[in-house]
């Protein structure tokens, strides 16, 4: 199967396999066929949990401003709690970028073949703390660019990393955009770790799934890792082009990450407005799901601050926080497909507010 620059499919053989394409099969690297189904909401929510979700949407169904309220507060208001008792951030620049971290979640890799494990260098990423502050959940990054794809595979091997998430792509219109980080065919070295794609699986026009073959050739230990590269999200569009390809991406990661006890790392150009928009909507679902009828309160603002007080400048604009709301309210809307007279008002409520947010 012959592929473009970014992994898609070439036009020769677009046509001929569209079809094939939009009934969920996909193509590995040796042109096997195998079906991929699609991935079904699986998670129900209690009805004291939906009115207490009904109740905050409803806010903004009576008061679109309200997310411009919002946005602003997020991006000129720092609490004095913050202030005082965060450590100092650091002001860092890789590859052109400058960039804030907070010295708490930098990542800090390593000397390799030294048995102090003296600390040596940065990357351009973070660690995504939810509700176990000893345990980060995600690993925002900056795509790499050819001088730091040995610091990149470096954090992947050191963190144990088992899914990427890509939300970029390497040319767009002819314009690079990032660097291949991996090998086209056959097996690539960067620095200590070979690494070699096992299959590849066009699931649909909007996104791409890869399995790496990973190899440390100072340990000589191995290991296979899963790379979900999600194309129809560019550098003019603020938000994903396509919402419900978006959505489906989002739950095969997540069903994919089920028993996972490592970070995922999510990478896109600089490592921040698409980034933050997919770990955003992630960690609101979560929760959900994790406090069940338990959970007291639904902040989004108050979410997002928490994980720009742990990578700042996380979701770049206005247009991506807005669409976290109306993404957010359509994977809850399918959650509560219900036949109960709660389940209907909340069905019509949340399409209400996604024609809003999602025009």
């Amino acid at each position: 199967m012959t592929s473009s620059k970014d992994g898609e499919p070439s036009s020769l053989h677009k046509s001929k396999k569209q079809k094939t394409l939009r009934q969920g099969y996909i193509y590995d690297g040796q042109n096997r066929i195998t079906t991929w189904p699609e991935e079904q909401i699986r998670h129900y929510i209690s009805v004291s949990t939906r009115h207490l979700i009904l109740s905050v949407l409803e806010q903004y169904t009576a008061d679109l401003s309200r997310i411009e309220s919002e946005w602003t507060y997020i991006t000129t208001h720092t609490p004095d709690h913050l202030k005082s008792k965060l450590p100092k951030q650091l002001k860092l620049s890789v590859n052109g970028y400058q960039y804030l971290t907070r010295k708490m979640t930098q990542i800090t890799l390593h000397e390799p073949n030294l048995n102090t494990r003296e600390q040596y260098d940065f990357a351009n990423a973070s660690f995504i703390y939810d509700s176990n502050p000893k345990q980060p959940v995600f690993i925002a990054s900056q795509s790499p660019m050819p001088s730091t794809i040995t610091q990149f595979w470096k954090m992947v091997w050191e963190w144990n990393v088992s899914t990427i998430v890509m939300l970029s792509v390497v040319r767009e219109k002819g314009d690079v955009k990032g660097c291949r980080y991996w090998p086209k065919e056959g097996i690539v070295s960067y620095g200590q770790f070979e690494i070699c794609v096992v299959s590849k699986h066009a699931v649909c026009p909007h996104y791409l799934v890869r399995s790496f073959y990973i190899k440390d050739r100072i340990s000589g230990s191995s290991r296979t890792l899963t790379q979900f590269q999600y194309k129809s999200w560019n550098d003019v569009n603020n938000t994903p082009a396509n919402l419900p390809s978006f959505l489906e991406f989002r739950r095969k990661i997540q069903r994919s990450n089920i028993s996972c006890k490592t970070p995922t790392v999510v990478h896109c150009r600089d490592g921040l407005g698409r980034t933050g928009m997919f770990i955003l909507l992630e960690l609101a679902l979560r929760k959900l799901v994790r406090d069940g009828d338990k959970i007291k309160e639904l902040d989004p603002c108050a979410l997002l601050e928490f994980l720009r007080d742990q990578r700042p400048g996380l979701v770049s604009n206005k247009q991506q926080y807005q669409f976290f709301v109306g993404a957010f309210c359509e994977e809850v809307h399918a959650m509560m497909k219900v036949t109960d007279e709660s389940g209907k008002h909340g069905n019509q409520l949340l399409l209400k507010l996604q024609q809003q947010l999602l025009a």
